[in-house]
Order: structure tokens, then C-alpha cells, then sequence
């Protein structure tokens, strides 16, 4: 106990007893003139009061704090506390701690972790109560509503809360991003907006003071859907922003077709299409998700631009091209070195060099200038435009072809300055990508998504041209809503 003041004063000295408390009773340590402290702990329905009463000098900042038996006030925050004002005797209710365990209260003086007196030790024993979260649907687009369902026949606080987690790689995210106190009732349910872009998501049941949930819900798949995944990446030296879809091609739900710009312009001429906007196809079709794809070449002749893209303008993609099963007409050979991004009529896809497609089996294809990544190993070109940074659009399988990989990244800009052939073949390896090609990039870099079923679709990505460049064919991915 520290005395403040000194010299002391025989006549006027009070001294109260440090005490440690044997049963309900203290015994003084030392004692000039006597005076006691106690405080006496109880549990009965759910609470757990602390009865305490001195008759020592008592200041406003004394204070009772409960603690774990064996934690070292000072050294360990308190699980509950409260000053005293300077009141003589009081009882105090809280809700009984939900972890089980041995409890103890403290009297302490003058904002000090002195402890004046101690309280009988209670025990908590596991709880035979039940508390439950659910969040539902299981999956859902961004922004649509998430329906939030808690129950308990626990003792409640009405601070005892509940919050939606984003989880990254299963585990949950320090802060919620969404939260509300429950009042103390026993059950309730709340709606939350889902968050904008791929999540996955939990809802937890938090008792007071509890830094480990209750109760905790099934994830929540937010995004286009089961087997549909984006990702957006952002570097620095250089500075780069980078996006990844994964698709999971074994899933029913998922749908892949390739996408013309315009009708054919002139029949059995050398054109095949007119040139269109990502943007212009992917409404037009109804996509979920749009990159651009083939390279192409177009008509300059009057009264088109001898440079330049514009909308309507003739085109012809570049190497193989096929749409549900039929080959865009080509009187041109495939040029030498091209690989294909192709699929079959079960889904799976395949990149191979255009004498390994099957024409036969073929359902959608594209060609690429340049493999990337051949059998799991970057073979990426070193010269040309290969060994100079641009924007980029690639796409890669795994080695089962159950899973594509698109990838899409900015360039020609301070934010993000493009990639290298190497580089990129690089930044796709991780995905898990045995064999990749490279698609049309530059200007025609372009990546849409449906946010929610109802919404616009929107440019992910920022074009270098400033706007989406028109092309002559888009790869379009369709996502059918979950069954209800």
C-alpha cells in the first residue's frame, strides 16, 4: 500500500488492512487501525454477482475487476471492471463468463492494481446450451442480400453481437464487414449486402467480451458462381494490375463460346465479321464475363481508315477459328508457330498446335501468337513485342483441362506499365497453368463482368486506348444461376 502522506501523523494515520481472504474472512497483514474489505462472489442464473463493502477510506477511482484465477491484474487485462465511486458496499451483476473455468474478483484502490481484497473463486463448467448461425444462399452475385439467422439458449448480453467475415484461405479476416449487437435476444435474423467481388464469407455469433465466436456459419460463395473465380493483382516495380478468372470447366453451370463482332460482311469474301466492342458482344449475347481473343486484320480500303478501328469495320480473325462446332471460313493456312485454345463437345479444354485439334471433336476454338507455358514450363518468346512491357490478355489450362485460366493485364500506363512474353508466362505459372497461350492485347486488352444478375455489365480493366478497342471476336463465359 502506498501512503501519499508523509511524514505521518500519528494522530490522524488510518491504515486498512492488505488482506488475503481465507474462506469468506480476511486476515489483516498488519493493522495500526482496523478496517476490512471484502467482496463475495456468486453465480445464479446465467450472472455472476460481486458483493462487496469496506469500511477503509474509499476514493472514486477504486474499482472491482474480474479476472481468470492465476492472471496477474496489471499484467493481464480484466474480463469485467467497474470503479466503485467511493460507495461503502454495493452487488454487481454481469453475465457469467462463457469460457469455462476458475474466476475471482478483486477490490483495488485509487486506479492501482493493489488488490485490497479477493473474492471466493467461482467455476464455470461448460455450458449445456446451444448456439447456432446460419448464412444463406450458399452462393450468390455481389451485391445480392445475404440472409443472417442466429439462435441461442445460452445466457445472452446485449452486447453479444453478430458479424460476416470475408475468409482468405479459410481463415477469417481481423475485421468484419459487417457487424450488429443482438440486443440480447435469444434468436433474430438480419439481411446484408454481399460485398462487391469474389468473396468467401462467414457469419458468427460473438458472446460479450469473447474473442473467439459462439457459433459460426457455412461459407458463402460470393461472385458469378460455384466454379467461377476473379481475382485482381496490383505490384509495384513496376507498377501493375493484373486480373485472373478461373473456371472451372467440369461444372455444368459454366458455359464457353466464342463470339463474333458483326455479321459476315460479304459472304464468301475474305472478311468474316465487322469489328465490335467487347462491351457491344458481351451485351449483345448476354455474358456473364468477356475477354477479347483472336488477333485480326481489317478492310482498309475507302471507305474505311487505313488506320485505326472502327465500329462495323470488315475483319478477319487471325488463325483457327471455330464457333459452336463450325469453323469460321479462312482461305488463308494457319500461320506457322500458332497454338490453339480450344474445346471439345464434353467441355474439357485443350491448347495445342493446330495439326493437334480436332476438328471433329472441336466445339470452340481461338488461336494465339505465341505458347507461354508448355507443359507446366515457361517457353515464352524473348524477342520482338515479347521483350517489350504491354497490355496482355493470355489464357492457360491445367493439366486435365478441367480448369481455365484467363488472364488480363493493364498496360501502357503509370499504373500499371504491361508485361513481357516471360513475364507474363511467369504470372501465370502459379495458377496452376500447364500449358498457356497468348491471346490479341494491346489496345484490344479487354475484361467485362456481370456484377449481379440484373446489373450492367462492366469494364474491368482500363483499356490503354483510353475506351475498349474494337475487335472481331470476344470470348464470351456464360454462369447459370444456382438452382433454388
Amino acid at each position: 500500500m502506498t501512503l501519499h502522506n508523509a511524514p505521518l501523523r500519528a494522530a490522524a494515520l488510518r491504515l486498512c488492512a492488505a488482506a488475503t481472504l481465507t474462506g469468506f474472512a480476511l486476515t489483516p497483514a498488519y493493522a495500526q487501525e482496523r478496517c476490512s474489505t471484502t467482496v463475495r462472489a456468486t453465480l445464479a442464473h446465467g450472472n455472476t454477482t460481486a458483493d462487496w463493502r469496506t469500511d477503509c477510506p474509499a476514493t472514486s477511482r477504486d474499482w472491482i475487476g474480474l479476472y481468470r484465477v492465476g492472471e496477474v491484474p496489471g499484467a493481464t487485462p480484466s474480463l469485467w471492471w467497474r470503479y466503485t465511486q467511493g460507495s461503502p458496499a454495493a452487488a454487481w451483476s454481469l453475465p457469467t463468463p462463457r469460457q469455462p473455468g476458475d474466476y475471482v474478483f478483486y477490490y483495488f484502490r485509487n486506479d492501482g492494481y493493489a488488490r485490497s481484497a479477493r473474492s471466493n473463486t467461482v467455476s464455470v463448467s461448460a455450458q449445456r446450451c446451444a448456439t447456432a448461425t446460419t448464412a444463406s444462399p450458399a452462393h450468390l452475385r455481389p451485391g445480392e442480400r445475404i440472409t443472417v439467422n442466429w439462435f441461442t439458449d445460452c445466457p445472452t448480453s446485449s452486447s453479444d453481437w453478430v458479424g460476416v467475415y470475408a475468409n482468405d484461405g479459410g481463415v477469417p479476416a481481423p475485421h468484419p464487414i459487417w457487424l450488429a449487437p443482438t440486443g440480447g435476444g435469444k434468436s433474430g435474423t438480419i439481411y446484408v449486402d454481399a460485398p462487391i467481388g469474389d468473396a468467401t464469407v462467414t457469419a458468427s455469433y460473438f458472446p460479450s467480451g469473447a474473442d473467439q465466436p459462439a457459433a459460426a456459419s457455412a461459407p458463402v460463395q460470393v461472385g458469378l458462381g460455384e466454379g467461377v473465380r476473379t481475382y485482381v493483382q496490383v505490384g509495384e516495380n513496376p507498377a501493375l494490375k493484373l486480373w485472373v478468372v478461373q473456371l472451372d470447366l467440369s461444372n455444368p453451370r459454366i458455359g464457353l463460346r466464342v463470339l463474333g463482332g458483326g455479321a459476315d460482311p460479304d459472304g464468301n469474301g475474305p472478311w468474316q465479321t465487322r469489328l465490335a466492342t467487347v462491351p457491344q458482344i458481351g451485351s449483345r449475347e448476354g455474358v456473364d464475363l468477356a475477354f477479347n481473343a483472336s488477333f485480326f486484320s481489317i478492310d482498309s480500303t475507302a471507305p474505311w481508315p487505313a488506320s485505326g478501328y472502327v465500329v462495323d469495320q470488315p475483319a478477319r480473325s487471325i488463325g483457327l477459328t471455330m464457333t459452336d462446332g463450325r469453323a469460321w471460313p479462312d482461305h488463308r493456312p494457319q500461320p506457322a508457330g500458332w497454338p490453339v485454345l480450344w474445346t471439345d463437345r464434353n467441355g474439357s479444354a485443350h491448347i495445342t498446335d493446330a495439326s493437334g485439334v480436332s476438328l471433329a471433336q472441336a466445339h470452340q476454338a481461338v488461336s494465339g501468337n505465341a505458347w507461354l507455358v508448355r507443359d507446366g514450363k515457361s517457353v515464352a518468346p524473348l524477342d520482338g513485342v515479347f521483350a517489350q512491357r504491354h497490355p496482355r490478355t493470355a489464357a492457360c489450362i491445367s493439366a486435365d483441362g478441367a480448369s481455365l485460366t484467363l488472364m488480363t493485364v493493364d498496360g501502357r500506363q503509370a499504373a500499371s506499365v504491361g508485361m513481357t512474353g516471360p513475364e507474363l508466362a511467369n504470372a501465370l505459372l502459379p495458377w496452376g497453368c500447364d500449358r498457356a497461350i497468348n491471346l490479341d492485347g494491346g489496345g484490344s486488352t479487354t475484361l467485362l463482368r456481370r456484377d449481379t444478375l440484373l446489373s450492367p455489365l462492366r469494364v474491368l480493366n482500363r483499356p490503354s486506348d483510353g475506351a475498349p478497342r474494337p475487335v472481331a471476336n470476344a470470348l464470351g463465359i456464360y454462369v447459370l444461376p444456382d438452382e433454388p
